[in-house]
């Protein structure tokens, strides 16, 4: 099985429901009680209940590299409309649902 997905504050909780039908568990950092805390704290929670973090914020690169554990897909690309967004995540879904299944702990889409 998949490890879950961790969606950061940076991305809209509307996407949520993208990934209704894949077979790993997909929640927003709002539904975690995590919006507007450190990026650190993010980091954690993630480690512990096993999920990938998808977002925006390079950030999540340097905690990557300071940690053993923890994983994250960074989405390369510049503000869109929702729309736009939602498109792309559809466009991407495939591949983060198999890198969430695979070995590697960083990724880059966009």
């Amino acid at each position: 099985m998949s490890a879950g997905i961790l969606i950061d504050e940076n991305l809209p909780i509307s996407i949520v429901p993208l990934f209704v039908g894949d077979q790993f568990q997909v929640i927003h950092v709002l539904n975690c009680e995590l919006v507007s805390t450190s990026d650190k704290l993010i980091w954690q929670y993630a480690c512990q209940n096993d999920l990938v973090i998808l977002t925006k914020d390079s950030d999540y690169f340097d905690l990557l590299a300071l940690d053993t554990v923890g994983r994250v897909i960074l989405m390369t690309v510049g503000n869109m409309r929702l729309a736009l967004l939602k498109q792309f995540i559809l466009d991407h879904r495939e591949v983060i649902q198999t890198f969430s299944a695979g070995p590697f702990r960083a990724m880059t889409i966009g």
